[in-house]
């Protein structure tokens, strides 16, 4: 916290910002939709395993962007388990749902 005093007054960088709740829950509830999303529509393990790991980066990309440019702390593992979790939910009730 210190650091992030210092650094603000000495080097003139932004304090850190975070959104508020219904804005991370929103964020949450968006990867979340987007992991189900990914493995309700493809079917080949490949197509999900790309499509993914293309998720995750996103996110982390979308989080470190965030962070850096508009210095907005953004929940980055609750969208990462919000969206592996609704996968994994998704794409069981799917392929039962094909067998």
């Amino acid at each position: 916290m210190v650091s992030q005093l210092v650094n603000a007054a000495l080097e003139d960088r932004p304090l850190l910002r975070w959104w508020p709740f219904l804005g991370e829950a929103g964020w949450v509830l968006l990867w979340s939709v987007a992991g189900g999303a990914i493995f309700w529509r493809l079917v080949r393990p490949s197509r999900v395993l790309i499509a993914g790991g293309g998720a995750v980066c996103l996110l982390s990309l979308a989080c470190y962007g965030l962070l850096v440019v508009p210095a907005i702390w953004v929940p980055w593992v609750p969208a990462l388990l919000g969206g592996g979790v609704s996968g994994a939910v998704v794409g069981y009730f799917s392929y039962r749902l094909r067998v």
